[in-house]
């Protein structure tokens, strides 16, 4: 993990030298500064960077070796993408794996339906839609997703079994750093970049034009689907293996609970004990509860009955 961190933090800072080389070059020739050039975004890449090799001697060499990187590098993403993706779908759905033929369908057709939702970006007015879908998902749903995941990790799982399922598969635990990244650093330094990110918003543009207000909330659905169905799908899976349940029997009221109104004594009369504990069922039936899900979970104090309750203002009555 240190390896593939320390040679992505140096790619990134050799990238940064050539482009700014590059913007350096093109604002001399221009006469205008570097933060005129071009903005940051596929402009930088399709328009800045071409213009800048025309003007480099043998240009149509580095122009070939210029495009073959960049094919490799989005080969190599979507490659990534497209396998964590279907990884996923299968595992949740092991039908799609039951064969070579079903996973080799699945696959094709998932890519068929991948490239036709990339198709339109490719259209005249594309580069506005590939400008809007890069601003939308490639800050705020990923950090949030990240912070989502961290909390789970951490707090739901648990770090504890967490490392011990490393231990399973590696033989050793994680180190007190990484524990401490997972644990306090990283969800910390994810939520002030959250932050300030919504304190520093900017409405999307592409060469100061303001996409529409339609665009807007186009980009705002794109970039709240990942985040949506975190909580969809947690509510369908708390749902689905009885929480929705839970949750209503939770909500009624206990069968050791009743009027304390003497015109109300009926419901207090007819109280009876089941397993040690006391209830009052006429008044839980009344109410929709059920005796069990009290007396299982509730201890009753007869000092504070409402038989008891009664029986304090009619001494003479016998007991039940």
């Amino acid at each position: 993990s240190l390896i593939v961190c320390v040679i992505n933090c140096g790619t990134s800072v050799f990238a940064g030298l050539v482009i700014f080389s590059v913007l350096g070059f093109m604002a001399q020739e221009k006469g205008v500064d570097i933060k005129d050039v071009a903005d940051d975004g596929p402009g930088l890449a399709f328009v800045v960077y071409p213009e800048a090799l025309s003007k480099m001697p043998v240009s149509p060499l580095w122009a070939v070796f210029f495009f073959i990187m960049m094919a490799t590098l989005g080969f190599g993403s979507e490659f990534s993408i497209i396998e964590c993706v279907l990884s996923a779908l299968g595992d949740e759905f092991p039908i799609i794996r039951k064969n070579r033929r079903n996973n080799i369908i699945f696959r094709a057709v998932f890519s068929a339906f991948a490239f036709l939702l990339g198709l339109p970006m490719v259209c005249s007015g594309g580069i506005f839609l590939l400008n809007l879908v890069d601003y939308s998902v490639g800050g705020f749903p990923l950090l949030v997703v990240g912070l989502l995941e961290l909390i789970a990790i951490n707090w739901i799982y648990g770090i504890d079994k967490f490392s011990a399922n490393i231990e399973m598969m590696l033989g050793r635990q994680p180190g007190r750093y990484w524990v401490l990244c997972w644990r306090y650093i990283s969800p910390l330094v994810i939520a002030i970049t959250i932050v300030m990110n919504i304190a520093m918003y900017k409405e999307p543009d592409l060469d100061d034009l303001l996409y529409p207000e339609w665009a807007k909330s186009l980009g705002w659905m794109i970039a709240m689907f990942p985040v949506v169905v975190i909580p969809t799908w947690l509510l369908y899976k708390y749902c689905k293996i009885g929480g929705a349940r839970l949750l209503k029997e939770g909500m009624k009221p206990l069968p050791s609970w009743g009027p304390v109104n003497d015109k109300q004594e009926q419901y207090a009369d007819v109280e009876i004990e089941v397993n040690g504990r006391r209830s009052n069922p006429a008044f839980a039936k009344l109410m929709g509860s059920t005796l069990s899900n009290a007396t299982t979970v509730t201890e009753y104090s007869p000092a504070s009955s409402t038989l008891n309750l009664i029986r304090s203002k009619n001494p003479s009555e016998s007991n039940v």
